[in-house]
């Protein structure tokens, strides 16, 4: 059973990790304004770095071939404030902004608020789903009984594709938690709970990790159905051993869908963002994913952010 694995994960002495209690968090709020602490993650020496295979000259008169690069389904998500979405209008603009994007999957911040009266989070997804049909939508939460509040409400839960689970072990200190340790074995239980939850449904369980130790990922793995790996850079050149580190330390990445959690904040990729352009300066991720065939994509920190038409070319 996953949860007698955690309550051994102490003794087993497994999350040799140290914390992070000023990493980015996944959130612009809780960004760091200064350096980051050393983290020892259990990894090779050296991170292998594939290079890209050399392509062959194509001989007098052959077919060439559509580069891969084009055949591989490459998919573009972000978070979104259901705040934002006061009335019609408002919502209409936001509705656009978002089919301009080309997103398909959305994940919503801020719905407990909206619980008790949740019309404006139904109007938004309905009209939203009207526009695009095939858009994933989920929910963001970090704690069992919120989700279990949305599941009590079969207008919402019949809308949802995904239960998003924003629970961030390696920051204990954010809900005063002691420990590391304590805070993981929690999020373990939490996943454990939300899998039966959506047990019989086609809603997906997904999370956002963070620094995490492979040990770690292992007993992850199972409860999870999509996994964001934090890439929250200013250098866009060490992309590729960035993205490699996360990958060694996620031993089940060949089994799990994969998508690159970028920020467009400032401290961050906007101002290369805004010089190339939204499609081009994913490229840089999307050449280097084909060497990683789990990763399916990108998802950004806020639609918010990336909503000026300046970034869409």
């Amino acid at each position: 059973m996953l949860l007698a694995s955690c309550a051994s994960v102490r003794e087993a002495g497994v999350l040799d990790v140290q914390s992070r209690p000023d990493d980015f968090a996944g959130k612009e709020d809780s960004l760091p304004e200064t350096g980051m602490e050393t983290v020892t993650l259990e990894l090779a020496a050296e991170i292998p770095v594939p290079e890209p295979a050399a392509e062959a000259e194509p001989a007098p008169g052959a077919e060439i071939s559509v580069p891969e690069l084009t055949k591989k389904y490459w998919g573009r998500g972000a978070y979104f404030s259901i705040s934002r979405a006061r009335n019609a209008e408002t919502r209409r603009l936001w509705i656009d902004r978002i089919l301009a994007l080309e997103l398909d999957h959305l994940v919503l911040e801020d719905v407990g608020g909206y619980l008790g009266n949740p019309r404006r989070v139904l109007d938004f997804i309905t009209e939203l789903k009207a526009a695009r049909p095939d858009i994933s939508v989920g929910i963001s939460g970090d704690t069992v009984s919120f989700f279990r509040s949305v599941q009590a409400l079969p207008a919402l839960y019949s809308l949802l594709d995904t239960f998003h689970y924003d629970f961030e072990f390696w920051n204990p200190a954010r809900y005063n938690y002691l420990s590391r340790e304590d805070a993981f074995v929690r999020s373990l239980s939490d996943l454990q709970a939300l899998r039966e939850l959506t047990k019989n449904t086609t809603i997906k369980v997904e999370m956002v990790l963070g620094w995490f130790s492979a040990q770690e990922a292992d007993l992850l793995g199972p409860l999870l159905d999509r996994v964001f790996l934090g890439s929250y850079m200013a250098d866009s050149s060490s992309i590729q051993t960035h993205i490699a580190e996360r990958f060694m330390a996620y031993p089940a990445h060949s089994l799990i869908d994969a998508r690159v959690l970028l920020s467009a904040d400032s401290r961050y990729s906007s101002q290369k963002l805004y010089a190339l352009g939204l499609s081009a300066f994913e490229g840089r991720y999307r050449e280097y994913a084909l060497n990683i065939p789990a990763i399916s994509g990108v998802f950004w920190s806020s639609v918010e952010l990336l909503a000026d038409a300046k970034v869409i070319k």
